[in-house]
């Protein structure tokens, strides 16, 4: 992330951004290019969003003006794969009072959201960003009746939100310029303001393809890499793959018994079973090339890929092989040690570790062991065993169980929370929030439940949009908004509106007697 200082007329303002995007001023105009990567992609404190900001130099003034500049956007696709579109989202540290939109403002500009009036192409005629094709919205996520606003009046309401829809090649470029980027200042108000660019995830429409792993392999030596032969392909945009491996032995049964396995960021989150982090299809097949199996006797490994960030969609692709091992050989790799019960990782320190926790005693039944992190460092949390309590708290966090029963408290920040095939409480805090907070909640399924607190349909205005979220996550997301309020938002991952209409997920508003606070709360059904 780096910061600078850039003058738009009168007025000095901060720009921050992250390392892939780039910023300068040339001949007046804003140059803003993005060279999106998986950095940016598998960054999952930031879910996978790019998000530049704008800060006056001095705020809470009053400015008609306030920040006014053209823009020029050069957008690449830095990844390995074609993305289906992109997303650039115009947001205020001050969102708009519920249901008041300016839109009608007859100056032409609306003073209470910033907004993009006359996008084209870079050259100032033709469409933007072609060959895509652009959709404009307002704030309320409602499409734009006016489109892209090419004239400046009172009944031209120029949009906040360019969704570019379209395959988008690796290493390709596309273009747009916007006459003006425009966001009012309020006195007393704090003006800053932001762009939120997200690539585009469309659904999987067909399994990813695994090749090279033979039918039978020899295991005699007692340590092999089972996958070295391995290629994983994908002819769907950004594909994210996810990955589990299971061991059986020679009566068909999961097993931990007949050897372990090990590998970069490999988790084992049940008997027999492996995991290997999110990856794309060229990145999961070098991964996989250094996959170590240490066995003693003969196993059966089954190569588990799928690619709709569910498993509701498309079916997995599925590969495996047989191990046979001579008598005599014994693994090398010896078992990890049963205190390390919770892996950590502090992203703010960058000191990674394991804890064996503590012994829960709360009041949820099932759940024996518990780790309580509430550091405003940004940590992620991995629980090796089942039935546990996890709870961090005013970083921007990433907490994922295994199994059993388990509840996922995020604390304040925004989160990254994964469930298990058990059963997941998953916890939101918006209470005491000080800036915008977007949480993903990952496999959310029949029986779990996600409570937001602080948020009720009375005090915000509450907006249910399809197809958000981190690339590769997206899902039914929530945006809780509220003037002089940070932003709330949830994303269910692989959930859509429809979810909801057919009963497959149900929301209720409460109050909890013990500490007063309001919630809502989300049911998975079916």
């Amino acid at each position: 992330m780096a910061s600078q200082e850039l003058v738009f007329g009168t007025e000095t303002w901060t720009v921050a951004a992250p390392d892939d995007i780039t910023i300068s001023q040339v001949s007046g105009v804003l140059k803003i290019d993005i060279k999106y990567d998986k950095n940016s992609l598998f960054n999952s404190q930031a879910h996978g969003i790019d998000t530049i900001t704008f800060t006056p130099l001095v705020n809470n003034v009053d400015s008609v003006n306030g920040f006014k500049s053209s823009v020029e956007f050069n957008i690449t696709n830095a990844l390995s794969v074609p993305i289906g579109g992109f997303d650039l989202m115009l947001f205020n540290n001050t969102p708009p009072p519920l249901g008041m939109l300016d839109t009608a403002n007859p100056s032409g500009h609306p003073s209470n959201y910033a907004h993009f009036h006359n996008t084209t192409a870079a050259s100032g005629t033709g469409a933007p960003f072609a060959p895509e094709t652009v959709t404009a919205f307002l704030p309320n996520f409602m499409q734009n009746p006016d489109g892209l606003a090419p004239i400046l009046s009172q009944d031209d309401t120029p949009p906040s939100e360019l969704r570019a829809a379209g395959i988008l090649a690796p290493g390709a470029t596309v273009s747009a310029r916007v006459a003006t980027m425009h966001s009012v200042e309020v006195a007393g108000a704090d003006n800053g303001f932001g762009i939120n660019f997200f690539p585009i995830a469309s659904p999987s429409t067909s399994p990813p393809t695994i090749t090279g792993l033979p039918a039978t392999e020899d295991g005699s030596s007692g340590l092999i890499n089972p996958f070295s032969t391995v290629a994983v392909t994908d002819t769907n945009p950004l594909p994210i793959e996810t990955t589990t491996i299971t061991v059986k032995d020679a009566t068909g049964a999961l097993s931990d018994s007949v050897g372990t396995m090990t590998a970069p960021g490999m988790t084992h989150p049940s008997v027999g079973t492996y995991s290997l982090p999110a990856a794309l299809p060229g990145d999961l097949t070098t991964t996989l090339h250094s996959v170590s199996f240490g066995l003693t006797a003969d196993a059966n490994l089954t190569l588990s890929i799928d690619n709709d960030g569910d498993g509701q969609g498309q079916p997995p692709a599925l590969a495996s092989t047989s191990i046979t091992v001579q008598p005599g050989s014994s693994p090398p790799i010896a078992n990890p040690p049963a205190t390390a019960n919770f892996s950590i990782t502090d992203l703010t320190t960058g000191v990674a570790n394991t804890s064996a926790g503590e012994h829960y005693t709360g009041p949820v039944a099932g759940i024996t062991d518990q780790i309580i992190l509430a550091t405003p460092d940004n940590i992620n949390i991995t629980a090796n065993i089942p039935n546990v309590f996890v709870h961090t708290g005013a970083g921007t966090d990433a907490i994922a169980v295994s199994s059993g029963i388990n509840v996922l408290d995020g604390g304040t920040g925004s989160n990254f929370l994964t469930g298990s095939s058990g059963t997941n409480t998953f916890f939101v805090d918006d209470r005491s929030a000080t800036a915008d907070i977007w949480s993903t909640v990952n496999s959310f399924h029949a029986g779990d439940a996600a409570t937001v607190w602080g948020v009720t349909p009375q005090d915000f205005n509450l907006a249910w949009v399809d197809g958000q979220g981190a690339a590769g996550f997206t899902g039914l997301t929530l945006h809780a908004t509220a003037s002089g309020k940070p932003t709330a938002s949830l994303t269910l991952a692989g959930f859509t509106q429809a979810d909801i209409a057919s009963g497959r997920l149900s929301v209720l508003f409460g109050s909890d007697p013990a500490s007063g606070s309001a919630y809502m709360y989300v049911h998975g059904n079916s």
